[in-house]
């Protein structure tokens, strides 16, 4: 009986050996790219999107970004307009912070370095990304000119109330 009780728990404290082993490392190597963010950069996450090092992403206000290089301690990040008007901006930005690339203001939330195949544009590297930039004119000004008499804009309540008062 004693020997069949010694195999029981030598087994069973191999496997929990095992067990701790594999959830430690799966535990290390997803957390390094992901530390505990401040308020106001957890509150851009619903709005974050994920870029990878393979190509680029492009952005609703007409600008392009990519990850050129994801590290566990932050990324390599390229933007530049759609329309190619302007240059290339880069920058190294530590994850867990923001900031200026070019006219864009960039937070990394979070980075998954990958592996290289060997093959161009067979990185797997990503990271959360929350992108702010400003919107990239789409039409020419001659385009977007307005013809005929129109009231001029004003933030001021006086001249909105008379250019109200004239309108009726």
């Amino acid at each position: 009986m004693t020997m069949v009780r010694k195999v029981v728990i030598g087994i069973v404290s191999v496997v929990v050996v095992l067990v701790l082993a594999v959830a430690g490392f799966m535990w290390w190597s997803v957390r390094p790219g992901m530390p505990d963010l401040p308020p106001e950069l957890e509150a851009l996450r619903s709005e974050a999107q994920s870029v990878s090092e393979v190509g680029p992403s492009t952005l609703a206000s007409g600008w392009r970004v990519v990850v050129i290089s994801v590290e566990t301690s932050g990324a390599w990040v390229q933007i530049w307009p759609k329309d190619e008007s302007g240059p290339v901006e880069g920058d190294f930005l530590k994850v867990g912070t923001s900031g200026v690339i070019g006219s864009c203001t960039v937070a990394v939330l979070e980075t998954h370095p990958g592996w290289d195949r060997g093959a161009p544009g067979s990185q797997t590297g990503w990271a959360l990304l929350h992108v702010s930039c400003p919107p990239r004119p789409s039409a020419s000004p001659s385009e977007t000119a307005t013809t005929g008499p129109s009231a001029p804009p004003s933030a001021t309540p006086s001249a909105s109330a008379s250019a109200e008062g004239t309108q009726r």
